[in-house]
């Protein structure tokens, strides 16, 4: 019961409200994409990011075969999955990597793809600014 001696629920886990209070009250506010990326062997990488109705997409250099340690399909997920600072959230379900499994395997130097990641990450904003 609420009164006046008592404004609030009582016994509320204090940690959980600030949880609760930090997310959808005072947190940052992050919107949900999908991701596509495409990356076979001889052909330019691509990565699309697409947020609502606006999709943005970003080139970078021809992907190689890989000649020692082959880059997995799960390293350039965590790759592209890494949104940190900016506006924006990928869940592991949005996010669809095209690369074929039959080939001996890709090298792409991690510096590439985070690269690859930030232009498409802020490509993206940039086009949801002017929209608004």
């Amino acid at each position: 019961m609420v009164t006046l001696s008592s404004p609030g629920y009582s016994g509320s886990d204090d940690a959980l409200i600030a949880k609760i209070r930090d997310k959808y009250v005072t947190g940052e506010k992050k919107r949900s994409i999908s991701a596509y990326g495409y990356f076979h062997p001889g052909c330019e990488s691509m990565l699309t990011f697409s947020c609502d109705d606006i999709s943005v997409t970003v080139s970078g250099q021809v992907v190689q075969e890989a000649s020692k340690r082959p880059m997995l399909k799960e390293d350039i997920e965590s790759r592209i999955m890494k949104l940190g600072d900016t506006f924006f959230e990928l869940k592991p379900q949005d996010l669809t990597i095209d690369m074929d499994e039959s080939d001996p395997g890709i090298f792409m130097p991690v510096k590439e793809l985070n690269e690859l990641r930030r232009q498409a990450a802020d490509k993206l904003l940039d086009e949801l600014k002017n929209k608004v």
